[in-house]
């Protein structure tokens, strides 16, 4: 069953490890700023720190260039030239930075002020929450998927009622350490797709899930009988549920991980028919 539960997972750093954006030193006193890029909700995302080892409170804002995501050229705006772009790496965006101490006081930054956000600096928090969310899937949810059914076998022109075991309508939160930031992960049925093995199938909101011993809204009578003279042929009843995943970055506003994740449970079933016999 989908249960709400509580986890800490800290992702290791050999695989998801952030690549800042190159230090950016600022000023005699040691003063440096760091830009960094990470991805979430499908997008990029640009974050920067700062800090003075002199104790003088620095605070910086950071002004990114609108390049529709992709820069292929050097350029000059507001009278400043950026350094060359390495021809190696594809740079995202690039940025140049306003840093004043707390008086006002504006940081000298020169040329080490503008620089660039290369896409193999970007930490991917999507494909990290999926990663945490598949593992969910693999290894918590899949072993006990299953379909039911009742009765357990068919007969033709009788109704019958299907359900998704191992899976509820309630959602999950897990609580995970994503490199250092809170990441709630939320996962949610949010489809069902049955398939009844004879060509016809049905889709459904998360109540496809189908409710275990009553009449559920899962339901489906079957016209021909799966089995031949002599053989035991079923039919592969198989229903399809969507995940739906989003998760939040130090209880941000709700990211969603596109594609969806899908649980897939399948079983044959026998639908055999009955015909009346008279006797005189």
């Amino acid at each position: 069953m989908l249960l709400a539960v509580v986890v800490a997972v800290v992702v290791g750093s050999a695989t998801l490890a952030p690549r800042a954006g190159a230090g950016v030193s600022v000023a005699s006193d040691g003063t440096r700023v760091t830009v960094a890029g990470y991805r979430a909700g499908g997008e990029n995302h640009e974050e920067w720190t700062s800090w003075t080892p002199s104790g003088r409170t620095v605070r910086c804002r950071e002004l990114i260039d609108e390049t529709n995501g992709i820069i292929d050229g050097e350029g000059v705006v507001a009278g400043l030239t950026w350094p060359p772009l390495d021809p190696s790496r594809r740079a995202l965006w690039r940025y140049w930075l306003d840093c004043r101490y707390a008086d006002g006081t504006a940081v000298e930054l020169g040329s080490s002020g503008l620089g660039y956000v290369y896409a193999d600096e970007v930490v991917d928090y999507d494909a990290a929450v999926r990663t945490l969310a598949e593992s969910y899937l693999a290894e918590t949810l899949a072993p006990f998927v299953a379909v039911g059914s009742s009765p357990p076998s068919g007969l033709v022109g009788i109704e019958q009622w299907f359900w998704v075991e191992g899976i509820v309508a309630d959602p999950v939160e897990q609580l995970h350490d994503v490199l250092g930031r809170r990441v709630v992960l939320h996962l949610e049925p949010a489809e069902v797709r049955w398939s009844f093995g004879d060509g016809t199938g049905a889709t459904f909101g998360p109540q496809g899930l189908g409710v275990v011993g009553a009449a559920g809204p899962v339901t489906h009578r079957y016209r021909w009988r799966s089995t031949a003279a002599g053989t035991t042929a079923s039919y592969r009843l198989e229903a399809e549920v969507t995940l739906a995943v989003r998760y939040t970055l130090d209880d941000s506003d709700w990211f969603e991980v596109t594609p969806p994740l899908v649980a897939t449970a399948e079983r044959g079933l026998v639908v055999r028919e009955a015909q009346a016999v008279g006797h005189g």
